[in-house]
């Protein structure tokens, strides 16, 4: 008797089933993974929001610095150099720079005629501090990677 067998048998039928978990897992892991693409993408953000920030803050701050210096650096422009440096913290924590913050504060503090410029402001992404910006008494900023 002729018998004909077209199709596919249980035990292949298996076989593909454990091979296609087998490529399922090691896609999940290459995703998820600790260096996965996820965590290398959430990595990325971090740094370019981050440098962003910094970088925005550097730009106002040269621009700040300026006024400050041709202001002869005296009580007032000390005054409104901090503010300004202030105003440019406010503008690094725009929605558009996602899940940047900043915390710390800087300050013309001393007396009247011998004001001194200080201060260091951290700048973080989502919660971990990642940047520091330390303003110098002679009005630089440094910016230092934490």
């Amino acid at each position: 008797m002729k018998t004909n067998k077209k199709g596919i048998t249980l035990i292949a039928l298996v076989i593909t089933i454990i091979i296609l978990l087998i490529l399922a897992a090691v896609a999940i892991q290459l995703a998820l993974g600790e260096n996965g693409l996820i965590g290398r993408a959430q990595s990325g953000q971090e740094k370019q929001s981050t440098a962003e920030a910094a970088e925005k803050f550097k730009t106002a701050q040269v621009a700040a610095f300026a006024d400050y210096v041709v202001s002869k650096k005296d009580d007032t422009a000390k005054q409104a150099y901090v503010t300004a440096l202030t105003n440019a913290l406010g503008e690094i924590t725009d929605p558009k720079i996602k899940n940047v913050t900043t915390s710390g504060t800087f300050q013309a503090s001393g007396t009247p005629g011998s004001l001194t410029l200080t201060g260091t402001v951290n700048i973080a992404f989502s919660g971990t501090a990642k940047k520091s910006l330390t303003l110098q008494t002679s009005g630089d900023v440094t910016i230092a990677d934490l």
